[in-house]
């Protein structure tokens, strides 16, 4: 399956069961940042075909597909989809914030400049709460 391919299927979504979607996690090719960026847009946009089992499978594939992919690029996209996003998308992007892109953004932004260390550690410090939901309004 080419990542054109994903794209089209994650859209679709309707995987019956947990076996349907680990078996689609299993065909997935190695994704790059730009693909988890596509799937992202998908994730977030209103009007997905399916019901909410369809849209907690997606959540669990992205999760999953995401986590594979470590690049401190994706941290803008991440905190952009948290507006809007409802509590299921906050709660599966808070732990991808945090552990992947911001601990490492942190310290190349003390590296970088004095004005960008401010507003990351306010992005770090609304995801290290201990509900783990952002505590910002506007990003």
């Amino acid at each position: 399956m080419d990542s054109k391919e994903l794209l089209r299927r994650f859209r679709a979504g309707g995987w019956p069961g947990p076996t349907q979607v680990h078996a689609f996690l299993g065909e997935a090719p190695a994704l790059g940042r730009d693909d988890i960026e596509r799937l992202l847009g998908v994730l977030v946009s209103k009007g997905l075909p399916g019901d909410t089992r369809d849209q907690t499978n997606r959540c669990f594939v992205f999760r999953t597909l995401a986590e594979r992919v470590l690049d401190k690029a994706l941290f803008l996209p991440y905190v952009r989809a948290l507006r809007g996003a409802d509590g299921q998308i906050l709660s599966l992007l808070g732990p991808l914030i945090r552990g992947s892109t911001v601990s490492r953004g942190m310290s190349s932004c003390a590296r970088c400049s004095r004005k960008l260390t401010a507003p990351c550690a306010g992005v770090w410090l609304a995801f290290s709460s201990r509900s783990g939901a952002p505590r910002f309004s506007r990003v």
